[in-house]
């Protein structure tokens, strides 16, 4: 029988002219140029941004998004007007949904914000119609910058509120 590469090798008309060492990736360009350029033993880090960008679920998060979600540290009470910042920054991220928002907000103040899961979140409310929106809203061919932006402030003030909502719920159950 034949193998994969065997299969590879035919579709490949010159094979042995293919220096695949050398093929110019243009996907995730600035992580593949980084990673191109790691020198020495990998680190723990360079293993989780190469498995992230095979997945194809590297975050880029910007300077300013990292400063907001690293400020939650202190904050001692939960607050709708920082929370509706937070998630308008991160929910504006490539491979970033609320449940994955809310892990990172978790992890730097566990006091104030749950991790929102859709397991979690089914068990809470297993009789309940409510969802959480996977589809981020996509700005539309001809549509106006205008039309979007409100799109997408409907679509930050109904993630903030569920979990808003969902906050409040988790605490009641405890």
């Amino acid at each position: 029988s034949r193998g994969l590469g065997d299969v590879y090798k035919r579709q490949i008309k010159n094979y042995t002219d293919v220096q695949l060492k050398n093929v110019d990736y243009q996907y995730n360009p600035d992580l593949t140029k980084a990673l191109d350029h790691i020198n020495g033993p990998f680190s723990y880090e360079d293993v989780f941004k190469i498995t992230l960008w095979k997945v194809d679920r590297y975050p880029y998060i910007d300077k300013v998004t990292l400063a907001t979600l690293n400020e939650l540290e202190t904050q001692k009470h939960f607050s709708e007007d920082v929370l509706l910042q937070i998630l308008d920054k991160l929910l504006r991220v490539k491979g970033i949904g609320l449940p994955m928002a809310s892990t990172y907000l978790r992890f730097r103040n566990p006091d104030v914000y749950p991790i929102i899961d859709r397991w979690a979140y089914k068990g809470l409310y297993v009789h309940s119609p409510k969802y959480v929106e996977k589809q981020k809203p996509i700005r539309k061919e001809k549509e106006s910058i205008e039309s979007y932006n409100k799109r997408w402030k409907n679509y930050i003030q109904r993630q903030t509120a569920r979990y808003k909502e969902y906050i409040k719920d988790v605490e009641l159950s405890l």
